[in-house]
């Protein structure tokens, strides 16, 4: 439900007084893995290591960083403190448009999108047009090649180059309008009227003026009823 609305979040785990036990069971449960990388005496030997475990297990909220704390032994709770003013303040920064766009130029260079049926992504443009969460609109050719897997790419380079730990970020692809008036809000064309030409006169139809209707006092309405009634 985090990751459906786009909201910040920070993964606490509690009794971290007691991560130890926590630790050998996770540790003995990769063990029994068939795939092992590393060896036995090198896994989850750190908070660092079952930071990372976690994060694992929750991939859908990998950008959330990880805090140990313990109420009974307080361990911690100042790093809690700080990391949630941390990211209150990352989520309301605001990205130059000239930078970002050369950010992500950056990184569509270095790693080109995919190309389906002969056609490639390409960008024009790009602006921030929400801080939270933050909300980057993209101008391409076909809004329907951007992929979930290149977002998540996008996304990684944003927040190499501008932090957003513990933040959403969201891409809203647009296809790229024909006319450069509409990405400028369509204004309106300003109607220049032609000067008189020297030499020519215009020509001017007279206007009659209409005559106000003004009201008729009461007495004079009294008087000419009389006058009728004769």
């Amino acid at each position: 439900k985090i990751s459906e609305a786009k909201k910040a979040c920070i993964l606490v785990i509690i009794k971290g007084d007691l991560y130890e036990k926590s630790v050998e069971a996770a540790r003995d449960e990769i063990n029994e893995s068939v795939n092992k990388k590393r060896s036995k005496s090198s896994w989850l030997t750190t908070l660092g290591d079952f930071g990372e475990w976690v994060q694992k297990q929750l991939f859908f909220l990998d950008y959330a960083p990880v805090i140990f704390t313990s109420a009974e032994t307080g361990f911690h709770l100042d790093r809690l403190l700080e990391a949630i003013r941390f990211v209150a303040d990352q989520l309301n920064q605001k990205v130059p448009t000239a930078l970002l766009n050369r950010t992500l130029q950056d990184a569509v260079n270095t790693r080109q999108p995919a190309s389906k049926q002969g056609t490639r992504l390409k960008f024009f443009y790009a602006t921030q047009v929400k801080l939270s969460p933050p909300t980057f609109r993209l101008f391409v050719n076909r809004k329907d090649l951007f992929t979930d897997q290149y977002s998540k790419y996008l996304g990684g380079q944003i927040r190499k180059a501008f932090g957003y730990e513990g933040c959403p970020i969201i891409f809203e692809p647009r296809n790229r309008p024909k006319k450069v008036e509409s990405i400028r809000g369509g204004r309106k064309k300003r109607v220049v009227k032609k000067k008189d030409v020297p030499g020519k006169s215009r020509t001017t139809i007279p206007t009659k003026r209409k005559q106000s209707k003004r009201p008729i006092p009461a007495s004079k309405k009294s008087i000419a009823a009389r006058k009728k009634s004769r």
